[in-house]
């Protein structure tokens, strides 16, 4: 019965001839019986392959925003441990395929280096979308002002705006001074 759907056949009755049966009426309600549920499997047969393949592009659609995501986070911190004498390690792995938790790692001004890590609220694509804004946002204020304190207020301004979802960060930045050794720092949580 795949066969006669892959290859477009929609029309599985089975031919009844009725002539010399004795009841009629039962052999032809079996016969309209089983074509019934024949019709009945294609149709099954049919949305299941739709559904199928809908489930395939959308596993294929998550696994190109998990290799986005992925490659917003650092990875490669050679050029801060041969310019900063530091050793530096980062890893993440969401829980599903995409997720709200993130870490980023850069320098700022000539001497500093800062660490953020966060969490948005939230599971799956809308925290995944919501954690690339937020870590962009608190990398461009960090770069932009030494008072971590603003940069954070400047960073949640702007995801408060049209945030119709709700969602929120917890994170927390820090910047290592790797001249003096001081560490200045900010923690975001929810209330």
């Amino acid at each position: 019965m795949e066969s006669d759907v892959e290859q477009g056949r929609r029309d599985m009755r089975i031919a009844v001839d009725e002539r010399g049966t004795k009841p009629c009426y039962e052999i032809a309600e079996l016969y309209e019986s089983t074509n019934k549920m024949r019709r009945d499997m294609v149709g099954f047969i049919e949305r299941l392959y739709s559904v199928t393949a809908e489930r395939q592009r959308t596993a294929a659609e998550l696994d190109v925003a998990r290799q986005i995501q992925m490659s917003a986070v650092p990875y490669d911190f050679d050029s801060l441990t041969e310019r900063f004498a530091l050793d530096i390690a980062g890893f993440m792995r969401p829980a599903r395929e995409v997720g709200g938790d993130f870490y980023d790692v850069f320098e700022v001004g000539e001497r500093g280096v800062a660490f953020v890590i966060g969490d948005v609220s939230g599971k799956g694509v809308p925290a995944a979308l919501f954690m690339m804004r937020a870590q962009s946002l608190l990398r461009q204020y960090l770069l932009e002002t030494d008072d971590l304190g603003t940069a954070f207020t400047l960073a949640n301004r702007q995801l408060c705006e049209r945030n119709d979802a709700m969602l929120f960060v917890t994170a927390f930045a820090c910047v290592v001074d790797t001249a003096t050794g001081e560490v200045r720092f900010a923690n975001a949580r929810q209330a």
